[in-house]
């Protein structure tokens, strides 16, 4: 794997080596935020944790 890092690069894929590209809409921000405290569910379980809509497309790229 390889990280873009240049400063206009905004769009979120990961390209396989077997000819799939698999684009995410949100990248990797799909939960809502809340506040943290040591009471809260979410703090502790993933699981409780609110999500965003998020879309996840796979793409072939060679046949």
């Amino acid at each position: 794997w390889e990280i873009d890092a240049s400063p206009n690069f905004h769009a979120r894929s990961i390209t396989a080596d077997n000819g799939w590209k698999i684009s995410l809409d949100r990248g990797l921000d799909i939960f809502q935020w809340f506040e943290f405290s040591a009471f809260k569910a979410e703090a502790a379980v993933q699981e409780a944790r609110m999500v965003k809509g998020c879309e996840v497309s796979y793409i072939r790229t060679e046949s």
